[in-house]
């Protein structure tokens, strides 16, 4: 009797472990034969554009009392991720969980601006000239679960498959297509996620997806 009780009280410790560690190490809503790693989703943004009536004229124009120098805010002090080494001590299965990012201060930002028409009525010498700027709707979300593809997949062939969609972009040269994932091939990838607002850092589903490449 006293075995068997034994046994039966290590089987429910087990088991208990299991579960708690399952809730708070691996990643939420999995499907069989899927795989997910962790990648920094970067901040939701708008892009904002204007144009504005610049100045064409000299300074002994009657213009010049409607004419000033001036800035305008075009993004609010903020708080971002900033990958700045690896941790040589990690012994992740996957590379990308063993980055080192700091939490940076970002301070405003001000665009200076030369030659402002304020009075277009009164002066006519003058173009219109386009600005743009990005307004952070939503900030990034550091080291999120996403799908990734599984390692198996990561073969020679996709790889081309995603060296030439980066090539047809202008974001890999042609000498770098070659089928293996090297340093510029990452450079590259890592500069398209940036881009276009993608998860950074990994092969990930949504940016599979984003450059066209079959990847099933």
């Amino acid at each position: 009797m006293y075995p068997l009780r034994s046994l039966v009280f290590f089987f429910i410790l087990i088991g208990s472990f299991h579960v708690v560690y399952g809730q708070n190490e691996l990643p939420p809503n999995t499907e069989v034969g899927q795989c997910y790693a962790k990648c920094y989703v970067q901040p939701l943004t708008k892009i904002h554009v204007f144009q504005l009536p610049i100045y064409l004229g000299d300074d002994s124009s009657s213009c010049q009392d409607y004419v000033k120098d001036t800035s305008f805010l075009i993004q609010d002090a903020m708080v971002a991720w900033k990958r700045i080494l690896t941790d040589t001590t990690c012994r992740s299965a996957h590379s990308d969980d063993c980055f080192v990012w700091r939490l940076i201060d970002q301070n405003e930002i001000y665009y200076d601006l030369e030659s402002l028409v304020i009075d277009t009525m009164a002066c006519k010498e003058f173009i219109l000239e386009t600005f743009e700027y990005i307004e952070l709707l939503e900030e990034g979300t550091f080291s999120e679960y996403r799908e990734v593809l599984c390692k198996k997949y990561e073969t020679s062939d996709i790889v081309l498959l995603i060296q030439e969609k980066l090539f047809e972009k202008g974001y890999l040269r042609y000498q770098d297509i070659n089928g293996t994932i090297n340093g510029r091939t990452k450079s590259a990838l890592e500069s398209y996620q940036h881009s276009h607002e993608l998860p950074v850092g990994n092969l990930n589903i949504e940016t599979l997806e984003h450059l066209g490449v079959d990847y099933q």
